[in-house]
């Protein structure tokens, strides 16, 4: 149960749904990226990307709510990371804004959802 949800798969949650499109956004918008960014914030971005649904599945299966919610947290952080270095590319001028405003806006999509989550979770632990 994920708070009061009869949840059999994290392939059911919309926030990991979500999150892997935000994967796939971001890997889309750092192929465009300089080649001299290639091993760096090109690399950064898509392991904070691949990092958030990767977590929440992770978490998923640890078998009790504590490890979840840490799991979670962990999603968030790395989730964050990729709202920072997005405003970095549109700063460097790696990307249009025009480009990275959807994703951004994904990245916030998936943050509210996580701490829906988390805090749904913390409730029902109490």
């Amino acid at each position: 149960f994920w708070g009061g949800m009869a949840i059999q798969s994290f392939r059911e949650l919309e926030v990991w749904q979500v999150a892997m499109e935000l994967v796939v956004a971001t890997h889309r918008l750092t192929n465009t990226f300089p080649k001299h960014e290639l091993y760096g914030l090109s690399a950064q971005m898509r392991r904070a990307s691949v990092s958030t649904p990767s977590n929440i599945a992770e978490g998923s299966r640890q078998g009790t709510t504590s490890a979840l919610i840490q799991y979670l947290r962990h999603a968030l952080g790395s989730n964050a990371e990729l709202e920072t270095q997005l405003e970095i590319a549109k700063r460097l001028n790696y990307a249009d804004a025009e480009e990275v405003v959807p994703i951004e806006e994904l990245a916030v999509r998936v943050g509210k959802m996580l701490n829906k989550l988390t805090g749904n979770l913390e409730r029902s632990r109490s």
